[in-house]
Parts: structure tokens; sequence; C-alpha cells
């Protein structure tokens, strides 16, 4: 049996690669246009650190599908894998596609519905990028979470830095952090971010929560990528907006591409000021 615990970062860097691979060669990819952008600083972090925490054959819950690499990345290492996803993702979207990989799926709203995994049955629950969505107090969310871990198992949770370089950049130069009115007047539930947290915060959310042995850390991932040009995409299937496409290398054409090795070196020598923050904690 294989044992997450001894995969090298080589083998989940190839794992998470074909499990990108696979997502954007989809029937769903091509007919929604959205397609995993390569980001091993972050992606395969995540999946390094869920790994390390996975016995053999354990159970690893992934709440908020995304595009599906990271339970895709587990199954792959042999541990049961179980992802959610909210309900308007519908019956097409990259939850239904790993439910037809094999891996049990379940729609709903996590904090408002019970999640559907016996009490303490989970050895690692997983939430990347959620907790910034949540409109509401987080307490039903975590508590639901702690409920499914088995004594002993571990939440590893992840999210965007409130205070990371990129946003005091932008708000330096008079640019909110929040998205446009003009993408959240039509519709009428706001997907975007809620609340955004400090490492200290997140920390802080799991020490509440009755997590244990809480441990947290930065990563950097905006300024890994290189900007390659502005255009148009969908905005949650609803209004339009315009944002940076971004490739991976260094464009020497690109002023950009000389300032962001600035900021890269910077968020190296401060980490609070890196984009991405990750906790654990134990049951």
């Amino acid at each position: 049996m294989n044992d997450p615990r001894t995969a090298s970062r080589q083998q989940i860097t190839e794992l998470y690669f074909e499990a990108a691979k696979e997502f954007n060669d989809s029937p769903y990819s091509r007919e929604s246009g959205y397609h995993v952008v390569p980001l091993p600083a972050h992606h395969v972090t995540e999946a390094m650190q869920v790994a390390a925490l996975l016995p053999p054959g354990g159970t690893v819950l992934d709440v908020g599908t995304g595009y599906g690499v990271i339970p895709r990345i587990m199954q792959r290492l042999g541990a049961r894998a179980i992802s959610t996803d909210f309900p308007t993702t519908g019956s097409k979207g990259p939850l239904q596609r790993l439910i037809d990989l094999g891996i049990e799926g379940h729609f709903l709203q996590v904090g408002v519905e019970p999640l559907p995994v016996p009490d303490e049955s989970v050895d690692v629950v997983f939430v990347g990028n959620v907790i910034e969505h949540l409109p509401h107090s987080p307490r039903p969310f975590m508590a639901d979470l702690k409920r499914v871990l088995k004594p002993g198992g571990h939440l590893v949770m992840d999210t965007k830095n409130a205070i990371d370089l990129k946003t005091r950049i932008k708000m330096l130069f008079g640019v909110s952090n929040w998205p446009p009115i003009e993408v959240l007047y039509p519709i009428d539930f706001n997907p975007h971010h809620h609340k955004e947290y400090t490492l200290a915060e997140l920390k802080k959310l799991l020490e509440f929560a009755g997590f244990r042995n809480v441990q947290g850390c930065a990563f950097e991932c905006f300024f890994h990528r290189s900007l390659k040009k502005l255009g148009k995409i969908q905005a949650m299937g609803a209004a339009r907006s315009e944002l940076s496409q971004f490739g991976t290398g260094f464009d020497f054409r690109r002023p950009y591409d000389y300032a962001r090795l600035v900021a890269l070196l910077l968020t190296r020598l401060f980490p609070k000021l890196r984009d991405g923050i990750m906790v654990t904690g134990q049951k």
C-alpha cells in the first residue's frame, strides 16, 4: 500500500501536472473555458502538506473542489478521497468530473448543511481557498470540519493573505482589493471574498475552533508569474471584467518582469508580504 507521507516533491509535482492536464483536456474545460493555469508554488505546496499527514490508505476530505487537482493527486497516492462543492457548480462541473473518476463527491454548502460524512471518519480535511468566501461566522463551518475528523486527525487550510505585497501596492495606488461594483451589482449571490485573513488570524481561527498544535506558514505565488497580456474573462458566469493574464518564465521585453523580481525578493525577505497563507491543526 502506498504511503503518501513518503511521496517526494518531484513525484507530487508530476502528479499535479498530470491532474492539471487531465482537467484541461476534459470536455468541461473546453466547454466552460476554465482551465488550470500551472501554479506549482501553490498547488504542490498544498498537496505536499496534505500528503505529509495522510497515513497509508487514509481518507482525505477536500472541501471546495476547485479544479479537483488535490483530491485527484491524493487518489493517485492511494488515499480515499472525498470532495464537496457548492450546489450551483452543477452536474457538469469539476465535482461531477471527480465523481466520474471514482471519487466520492457531495454537493452542499458546508456550514449550512451538515457534511454527509460520519463522525470521526476522516484523517485529513483540506480546505483550499474557501474560508474567505464565507459570508457569515465561520463557527458552524469549523465545527462540522472538526466533527468528521478522527481523534488526532489534521485540518489543512489555506487562503489569500489579506496584507500581502500585491494588495499593499494596489492600495497605495488607490485600487480597491474588493470586486468592483460592476461585477457585484448585476448578480444575486456574491461568490467573491467576504473576509480575508492574516496568518495570525487564520491560526487564531483554528484555536477558537478547538484545534491544537496549530502551525502556519506563508508562500508566494503571484510574483512567480510573468505578466503576458490584459484581456477580458468571464467573471463567475456573470459580469465581464478586465483582468491580467499570466504565464511562466521571464519576459525581458516587459518592465513588469523586472519589477516583479524586486517584489519577489521582498517576499523572500519578509514572509508577511507573501500572498498565500496556510495553517494546520490537530483534533
